[in-house]
């Protein structure tokens, strides 16, 4: 299925829908307001409708939604403490990524409840070897 042939009834059959849906964050060096409001609401706006369409589909479909590990926010260096699902970041409107992270889930956690909804956050590892 594709998000535009996706409904009610194809979503009751499936055990689980999996959602990598978002602006590509990489696809721009700099990014306008313009670029990061495309990377928030194409997160937002797609989630939401797989929520609902889950959320109306039966008690056996699960959303696995892909979010990041932004969502722990920054740490400076030599911080050490942990950060686990449990941590709650405080919006920080200089922490962009960290505050779509938080909305992108919250757009999903609103409407499933916790054991309906899998979130995945995936981060990078950058190293020179």
């Amino acid at each position: 299925e594709t998000y535009d042939t996706f409904t009610a009834e194809s979503c009751a059959l499936m055990d689980a829908v999996v959602n990598l849906t978002g602006e590509n964050v990489g696809a721009s060096m700099r990014w306008s307001s313009d670029t990061m409001h495309e990377i928030l609401e194409s997160r937002v706006r797609v989630t939401t409708a797989l929520a609902k369409l889950v959320g109306t589909s039966g008690e056996r479909v699960r959303l696995l939604n892909a979010s990041g590990i932004a969502v722990y926010g920054s740490q400076e260096e030599g911080d050490m403490s942990p950060r686990d699902e449990d941590f709650v970041v405080q919006e920080n409107p200089e922490d962009f990524l960290a505050n779509v992270s938080t909305k992108w889930e919250a757009s999903a956690a609103m409407l499933l409840p916790a054991g309906r909804l899998v979130l995945l956050r995936i981060g990078i590892v950058l190293s020179p070897g």
